[in-house]
């Protein structure tokens, strides 16, 4: 059985860059591709993916807004973010809130089969694992809990998130 993706990138390059990459593995299919946030909207809902990849700047509704509809309308469906927005904690706030799942910068874009296997396994790509989103996400989350008493430190949080108890995984920073 072959994993349906869709893409969504207003940039026709960027699309079939990552139809590429995504091309290297026989049990993955590109679905469709969106050229803005309503085309990723209608074809979430008609071609049923199984994961979305959007982009975050795109015309006519950005990925924001295209994620929260698509995320309304099916939980389920893992959303990674593949944008070169995204890095400062805020706004991975945001992108988490819209229902995203992972994250992905395009600078980092090898990591994007990674991320796909991680979300299709019903696992987010932000915390404890080498997304380079990751690191602000941890230390904002350990800022958090230090400031409401729940951390010793922060730095448990931080070891904790980064999987720094696992040899297997590499460290974040």
């Amino acid at each position: 059985m072959s994993i349906k993706i869709l893409l969504a990138d207003d940039h026709a390059e960027a699309r079939q860059a990552t139809r590429r990459l995504l091309g290297e593995r026989s049990e993955w299919m590109v679905c469709g591709e969106a050229e803005n946030g309503f085309e990723a909207v209608e074809k979430a809902a008609t071609l049923k993916p199984d994961i979305v990849i959007l982009d975050l700047n795109m015309p006519k509704m950005n990925g924001l807004e295209a994620a929260k509809i698509i995320h309304t309308a099916n939980p389920d469906l893992p959303l990674l973010l593949f944008s070169v927005d995204g890095a400062d904690p805020a706004m991975l706030g945001a992108i988490r809130g819209a229902g995203f799942r992972g994250a992905v910068p395009k600078s980092a874009g090898w990591l994007l089969p990674e991320a796909i296997e991680i979300l299709l396994q019903g696992k987010m790509f932000f915390d404890g694992n080498r997304s380079p989103l990751a690191l602000p996400v941890i230390e904002a989350q350990a800022s958090a809990e230090a400031a409401s008493g729940q951390a010793d430190d922060g730095q448990n949080a931080k070891k904790a998130a980064a999987g720094a108890d696992d040899p297997s995984k590499p460290p974040l920073a």
